[in-house]
């Protein structure tokens, strides 16, 4: 196991240690962007040397402190008073952890992520918080019995097998501590939450013509490329080894999990392009997750390439057509996130 820990970085550390991403041990350059070294079923760029993933990791940490008010209130509960812990895997840079730490200002946080982190010096105060790189895949033993909270948000494409992961976190708290799991399921659905579906296997620009104005509750054909590339993503992160397929069944492998009690699954329906007649406030949230949405699908790249069995050409159209067909906003359509709770027994 590669494992190895950091407070928050320096400037000139930092700057020194991404300066030399090609040969820091961490990273590797796959189609154009920096992935990690550690996990090679996770084959999105990394945050902490690849500007737009960051950003976009970023916005959507921003907009889901708001889409999961409900669940990060039950959190800011659990990490009240004196001595109390959170482990946050899949930290990134550490956004989540800023947002919380400023709200619950007496625990200690440590994020566990596949790279090291590139902080400002004292971001939240050290030793408030601590940053360690290893794959999560090859256990926790290390963390078993220590939090008051463990967080695991987007991180699915990631992980090899989900009840094995699952019960890890579980492992990892107290007796009284909870357990914060959030996925989506990788698939598009109507203002009706009725998903999209497809009458042909694999995307054909000339048989699967956009027709915007047409009306029904499964007319995926007016977002063919959108609707393929999320499957081809799907299949791509499988082929890598990914347990992605059990993210739609994440509350059933909680609840099955004998070290959790209190079991609470939320669905989010959070809006891509929302409906005609929603608020400003709606629609305002909505532009700015559609951006994110857009940078993650090209965030997938290297991974499609690589699991996918596109050439960069093909991929290249299907990537063109979905982006003119959510950015164009005339179809709305929404995502699902399951946000999973429990408190160990």
């Amino acid at each position: 196991m590669v494992s190895a820990s950091y407070p928050s970085l320096s400037p000139s550390l930092a700057k020194g240690l991404y300066s030399r991403v090609q040969t820091d041990g961490f990273h590797r350059k796959l189609h154009g962007r920096y992935l990690n070294t550690l996990c090679d079923v996770y084959m999105l760029p990394s945050a902490a040397c690849d500007e737009e993933e960051k950003n976009r990791i970023k916005l959507e940490s921003q907009l889901f402190d708001h889409w999961f008010a409900e669940v990060y209130a039950l959190v800011d509960e659990k990490l009240k008073g004196q001595n109390k812990r959170c482990l946050d895997l899949g930290a990134a840079q550490g956004d989540w952890i800023d947002s919380t730490a400023a709200r619950c200002q007496q625990a200690q946080f440590h994020g566990v992520d596949l790279s090291p982190p590139r902080r400002p010096p004292a971001a939240l105060g050290s030793p408030r918080a601590t940053f360690e790189v290893m794959d999560i895949n090859v256990g926790l033993e290390s963390h078993h019995r220590m939090y008051d909270v463990v967080h695991a948000r987007n991180i699915s494409q990631g992980i090899q097998r989900l009840t094995a992961f699952i019960q890890d976190v579980a492992d990892c708290l107290r007796p009284g501590g909870l357990g914060v799991f959030m996925e989506w399921d990788y698939q598009i659905y109507t203002p009706e939450h009725i998903p999209f579906t497809s009458p042909t296997p694999t995307y054909d620009p000339s048989a699967l013509t956009p027709r915007f104005g047409e009306r029904g509750p499964l007319a995926t054909e007016r977002l063919p490329a959108l609707f393929h590339l999320l499957r081809s993503i799907f299949r791509a992160s499988t082929a890598a080894g990914s347990h992605i397929t059990a993210a739609s069944h994440l509350g059933v492998f909680v609840q099955r999990n004998g070290d959790f009690k209190g079991v609470n699954v939320r669905e989010v329906w959070i809006p891509v392009v929302p409906k005609p007649d929603a608020d400003r406030a709606e629609q305002n949230r909505a532009r700015e997750f559609r951006s994110a949405f857009m940078t993650y699908l090209s965030s997938c790249t290297p991974l499609l390439l690589a699991q996918g069995g596109y050439t960069r050409s093909q991929l290249s159209l299907i990537e063109d057509e979905a982006r003119i067909e959510a950015m164009g906003c005339r179809v709305p359509f929404y995502v699902r996130y399951l946000a999973v709770t429990g408190v160990k027994q």
